[in-house]
């Protein structure tokens, strides 16, 4: 959100200034003198709507989806979680149980999209509002938009042309779509081309999977966890652990060096940890993985041995897993999988590399590569990920103060946070946010505002501590790079 010398900032595309005057604030009783609105009811905007009531803050939560949804660590004595990585309509199921037993409907607008914010110097309040005319008017907001909420589709020649369905995993059909048979392109290797891979390949005619960077996916390791649920005498530990390890997990960097470690001892702890699962080959390695290039090798080929033996035709194996790394170990995210790998021995799955015979065009039935070879297909899905970490707020048409300001305007998990758990990260900065808005009340400031200065410091300080890493490294247009990630196009570069 940049600042402009004519008394508005704009952001996004160049928008006709929203008319106030032209407003009713009062056709919607409660919503025109809050003092706090939050947009985006996932796990952030969720916690915030339930710390803010509870600290006695006049508060109302926007949604632009019918539900609330997302991932939040923070659980009620009565709930059990069945797996150890919960499953979508599970999480969504939560949501529902903490949303219905903490009541916050009653203070949450769903189906509202919200587009645009003004400032007002005079009264010191914000009004936001949504193409559809919604409105609400508050001394504070706080966007709880996401990292990932803002769909990315295929920048692709003759895309229009395909005559098939053409689907982003971000608006899969609810009622489910009938695949069995199907001749199937996935454009895309990132979370959700890897998931539907798996999902795919046992059910659908023909698999054709377009990969341009590898993805470095880790063992998930799932489970069932213990019918009685888990023992929640230990919870309490638990959060303070989460809260005090540098990856918001319940594990942190070894102390040691990859380097100061024996062969044998490397590959003794490499393998613990690529058989316990999840992240912990990622984050909870050898302190120095992410900060020496050398030690990030010998990570990557570690991860590499393991995988090519779970891949048969080692020409493919070649492709998804290449002798030499296309970036470090991690600077894209690793993915967790179940049968990725395996997926890729069945004979309607077919590979195909476009870093070496790129995407030509989009055909009626399928896509024509750089060489002048074509893949038919019935369905073309789109995996091409999202406009990570910036995209939902590109979209807003913000007007602050002139020059540089946004008073009394705070994101949670957004730009420059902390990339680490999502959901320990939001406990920690929503618990920070409501402290300062209660500072603010006790003593009757009525703005809040960050200085050149600190966003001058707080700026070095990321990009340091980015550059003591070796994420950098080949990550091109990775975000996860504490890099502020760009859209991209797929195809040709």
């Amino acid at each position: 959100m940049e600042g402009s010398n004519d008394n508005t900032t704009v952001t996004g595309s160049a928008l006709a200034a929203p008319d106030l005057s032209a407003l009713d604030l009062n056709a919607t009783p409660g919503l025109n003198a809050l003092d706090v609105v939050l947009v985006g009811a996932g796990f952030a905007g969720t916690l915030m709507l339930w710390r803010l009531s509870q600290a006695g803050f006049k508060v109302h939560l926007v949604e632009k989806n019918s539900r609330s949804g997302g991932v939040w660590s923070w659980n009620q004595n009565d709930w059990k979680w069945t797996e150890r990585f919960p499953s979508q309509p599970e999480i969504l199921t939560y949501f529902e149980y903490v949303t219905d037993k903490l009541k916050l409907s009653n203070s949450t607008s769903y189906n509202t999209n919200i587009d645009w914010a003004k400032w007002d110097e005079d009264t010191k309040f914000w009004t936001i509002g949504s193409g559809g005319g919604a409105t609400f008017r508050a001394r504070r907001v706080v966007w709880c938009t996401g990292f990932f909420t803002k769909r990315l589709m295929p920048n692709l020649a003759g895309l229009d042309s395909f005559i098939g369905p053409i689907i982003h995993p971000g608006v899969w059909p609810k009622e489910g779509i009938d695949l069995a048979g199907k001749r199937v392109g996935i454009i895309g290797t990132g979370a959700s081309g890897v998931q539907l891979v798996q999902t795919l390949a046992p059910v659908v005619g023909s698999l054709t999977v377009f990969q341009r960077t590898p993805n470095t996916a880790l063992p998930m390791v799932q489970r069932k966890l213990p019918v009685q649920g888990l023992d929640k005498s230990t919870y309490p530990d638990a959060f303070r652990r989460l809260r005090e390890t540098t990856t918001g997990f319940l594990y942190s960097p070894r102390d040691h060096s990859a380097l100061d470690a024996t062969p044998a001892e490397r590959e003794s702890f490499f393998e613990d940890l690529y058989r316990f699962g999840g992240f912990s080959f990622y984050l909870g390695s050898y302190n120095d993985v992410m900060t020496s290039i050398e030690s990030n090798h010998l990570a990557y080929d570690f991860w590499r041995r393991k995988t090519w033996d779970r891949i048969e035709d080692k020409n493919v194996a070649a492709m998804l897993a290449p002798l030499k790394p296309l970036h470090s170990f991690g600077a894209k995210r690793p993915s967790l999988e179940q049968s990725y790998y395996e997926c890729f021995n069945r004979s309607n799955v077919t590979l195909v590399d476009v870093r070496s015979d790129g995407i030509d065009h989009v055909l009626p039935n399928g896509i024509q590569l750089d060489s002048g070879a074509v893949h038919e297909f019935d369905v073309l899905v789109a995996a091409t990920g999202y406009d990570a970490v910036t995209g939902s707020y590109r979209d807003l048409d913000v007007r602050g103060t002139g020059g540089r300001g946004f008073p009394n305007s705070f994101y949670v998990f957004g730009p420059q946070a902390p990339f680490a758990n999502g959901p320990t990260s939001v406990e920690t900065q929503t618990a920070v946010l409501v402290q300062l808005l209660e500072h603010m009340r006790s003593s009757g400031y009525e703005t809040a505002e960050s200085t050149p200065e600190a966003d001058a410091s707080y700026k070095e300080a990321v990009n340091g501590a980015a550059d003591a890493t070796v994420l950098g490294i080949g990550a091109g247009k990775s975000y996860h790079s504490l890099v502020l990630w760009r859209k991209r196009a797929w195809g040709k570069e």
